[in-house]
């Protein structure tokens, strides 16, 4: 397993140097010991629904996608709904996923496909096979085979890269300035495009080795990103050039999906089938549900928090759970 770094100026020495951040041994985490809470958990769907990963939430209904199921499906958002599938087919698995109040937007090894929510149908509008995908009003963004990251109106059409040689990157978002993803080459740093027409920046300018990405958000001037890999949830600003990393958590068992709150960041382990959140302003970390089957993907409401487990490797235990805000949040 590889070692963590334990503070910020550790692991930015380690950069400046050029040591071995895997020879680096942890001495101990940024946060305490999480302290498990009453969960208030319920399981929207389960049984027999297909291995959910990613999801997102829209108009009441939470959409997801499913890679070992071929599938991409909505359910409603309260308990005892029926599962609606939207597609797909045999060998396709479909992978990241994102919804407007019109169209969902999914990637998978056939390329980025729209659903117009209004008629459920489907419109393969670019055919490489692609990762992650984010949009703003007037355009997708996505992650595509190769390590290009690419942009296009909300049909597909004028596409163009806007970054080459990034890997494998699958976490990407936007804000209304620019769009983010997370290069698996060239440096743990979380990229930026600024609209209209970048250039391409890297967030800290101190990018040398290769981390696994998890999932990447912001929120205001702050960027979130997980690695599964290092154990650990990091958070840097929004401006490009040399700048602080900040560990927000380390330590953690695979951590993959992350959301965000006014007041918490919330985040899926994968390794020990937790769900975790915890103050964005410091405090304790605090465990929301317990032995959960591979959680992924993490989406927050007013109403609370969602996520979608996974299953076991012979894909059992699929489901889409729901955890209810306590008194006071």
């Amino acid at each position: 397993m590889r070692a963590r770094p334990t503070t910020a100026a550790a692991l930015l020495a380690l950069f400046a140097s050029g040591c071995d951040l895997l020879a680096f041994e942890p001495t101990g985490s940024k946060n305490s010991t999480p302290q498990t809470i009453s969960p208030g958990v319920q399981q929207i769907i389960g049984g027999t629904v297909p291995p959910p990963a990613w999801i997102a939430l829209q108009a009441g209904y939470v959409y997801f996608t499913s890679p070992d199921g071929n599938t991409v499906a909505r359910v409603p958002n309260f308990v005892g709904g029926n599962l609606e599938t939207l597609c797909c087919t045999t060998g396709e698995r479909p992978q990241r996923l994102a919804v407007s109040s019109s169209y969902l937007w999914f990637t998978s090894s056939q390329g980025v496909s729209r659903v117009d929510l209004n008629s459920m149908q489907r419109q393969l509008i670019n055919p490489a096979s692609s990762y992650g995908i984010a949009f703003t009003p007037s355009n997708i963004f996505w992650t595509q085979d190769g390590g290009n990251v690419m942009q296009a109106a909300l049909d597909g059409s004028n596409p163009i890269q806007i970054a080459g040689g990034q890997g494998r990157p699958e976490a990407i978002t936007t804000d209304p300035n620019a769009v983010y993803w997370l290069p698996t080459t060239g440096g743990p740093w979380p990229m930026r495009y600024p609209f209209p027409s970048g250039p391409a920046q890297n967030l800290s300018a101190n990018g040398s080795i290769s981390f696994s990405t998890g999932q990447i958000l912001v929120d205001g001037t702050e960027v979130y990103w997980t690695d599964p890999d290092q154990g650990g949830l990091y958070k840097v600003t929004t401006n490009s050039g040399s700048q602080t990393l900040d560990i927000v958590t380390d330590h953690q068992n695979r951590p993959m999906g992350i959301a965000l709150d006014t007041n918490y960041v919330y985040w899926t382990n994968q390794g020990d089938g937790t769900v975790v959140r915890l103050p964005r302003l410091g405090g304790s970390a605090q465990t929301i549900a317990t032995g959960q089957a591979t959680p992924t993907g993490i989406v927050v409401d007013g109403s609370g928090a969602y996520w979608a487990n996974q299953g076991n490797s012979n894909n059992v235990g699929g489901s889409i759970m729901h955890w209810s805000l306590p008194p006071g949040g």
